[in-house]
């Protein structure tokens, strides 16, 4: 089997399609598809490779993640490949077009260790601050209605967060220098840790119940309101509504994930 060359004279074993002798930053994640005639290559230090037919080619994605360290590769099953980056979020690209996704959009850490995906096309991300896990179709319609390249509104991901800060010892979970993750064949997944292997059972658990959410300062143009028997009441001349709100606790809130929305109002002008 030919292998790609390191700059620090270790080796790495890739398919026999692939160029030789191209110099890369260990260590490698490599994915290929199903002709093998297509793979992707991602290095910790030296952003993506793409190498098509025995040559390395460039593509939308090789420009833009050049300068990216890439420690997560996933293809799924329509052919997409998903990208993790140590500080720049998730990337998607289908069909040719690169899709990005970051905190902003709800993801808990721009670093992304592993993509982890299960039998119900779900994905599990691990990062630094815990272990997230997205459903897979949102993400794809999420990607397929945003314009490629231009400005979007984010629109926030439902995301499941399993936090690690609960625990009485500090722990740190591994990425970047080996696989950072694995689905066993009952559906649970493993994560490797300073602690040893993290392992997070898919088995539906009730589902705790929800802290109470306590209202801290409520700021209507600038000027503090204190609320009157649990309600406020503002003139229709206000236009801007600040609402500092938190949840009560006796445990880290790191996992904690609000929602919320605005309902029915008549907003109406007058000269």
């Amino acid at each position: 089997m030919e292998k790609w060359k390191a700059k620090n004279a270790s080796h790495f074993p890739t398919p026999p399609t692939a160029a030789t002798g191209r110099y890369l930053s260990p260590p490698l994640r490599y994915t290929n598809n199903l002709a093998g005639t297509e793979y992707r290559a991602g290095h910790t230090e030296q952003g993506l490779s793409h190498i098509s037919r025995g040559r390395f080619v460039t593509d939308i994605a090789t420009q833009t993640l050049r300068q990216d360290k890439v420690w997560a590769l996933h293809e799924d099953s329509n052919g997409t490949l998903w990208i993790g980056t140590l500080n720049n979020g998730l990337f998607c690209l289908s069909t040719g077009s690169l899709h990005h996704f970051t905190a902003t959009d709800g993801l808990a850490s721009q670093s992304i260790y592993s993509i982890i995906e299960d039998e119900s096309l779900h994905f599990w991300l691990s990062g630094p601050i815990g272990i997230s896990l997205l459903n897979r179709d949102e993400l794809d319609r999420i990607a397929l209605s945003r314009d490629p390249g231009a400005q979007h509104e984010a629109e926030p991901l439902s995301v499941a967060f399993y936090g690690i800060s609960d625990t009485t010892e500090p722990t740190h979970i591994f990425g970047g220098m080996q696989t950072a993750g694995a689905l066993a064949p009952g559906g649970d997944v493993w994560f490797p840790s300073n602690r040893g292997p993290l392992r997070i059972s898919t088995t539906r658990a009730p589902d705790p119940p929800l802290p109470p959410v306590a209202v801290i300062k409520v700021v209507a143009d600038g000027r503090e309101v204190v609320p009157s028997s649990n309600r406020i009441s503002l003139p229709a001349n206000n236009s801007r509504l600040e609402i500092n709100y938190t949840s009560v606790m006796m445990s880290p809130q790191d996992a904690v994930r609000f929602k919320y929305k605005l309902e029915s109002y008549l907003y109406a002008t007058g000269s």
